[in-house]
């Protein structure tokens, strides 16, 4: 299986325009509006609960309302497999759908998410 596009952000900032102009593309599509974090009406309390900690753990700015379908079934595919036994095919699906999210050390690399800085210890200089 091909490996997913990389977003544009991540090639731009690793310089892959710079070397190849013509490599550019279209931006990508941003989502509508700002993630609404109340769980779907339709949730019981142990999905409302890994509703919350997937929306507690979404990396800043990669998530939007437009997603929300997206979280709702990821929620539901953790409590799957968290309550039921689930074969490696619904695993493998669930990890695609965290990494989408950037729930795994994947896709945080992909969506070109970043940790807290380092500080220079040349700053002061």
């Amino acid at each position: 299986m091909p490996n997913d596009k990389k977003p544009r952000k991540v090639l731009e900032r690793s310089g892959a325009f710079r070397k190849d102009p013509n490599r550019d593309r279209d931006p990508n599509p941003e989502g509508k509006g700002e993630l609404d974090t109340t769980p779907p009406e339709d949730f019981d309390a142990p999905l409302i609960k890994i509703w919350d900690e997937l929306v507690e753990q979404i990396p800043e700015g990669v998530a939007t309302n437009s997603d929300r379908i997206h979280i709702e079934l990821t929620a539901k595919m953790v409590h799957q497999s968290r309550t039921q036994e689930v074969n490696a095919a619904w695993l493998s699906q669930m990890s695609r759908m965290l990494k989408a999210i950037g729930l795994t050390p994947a896709g945080r690399a992909n969506l070109g998410v970043t940790g807290p800085k380092k500080p220079n210890k040349f700053a002061d200089l």
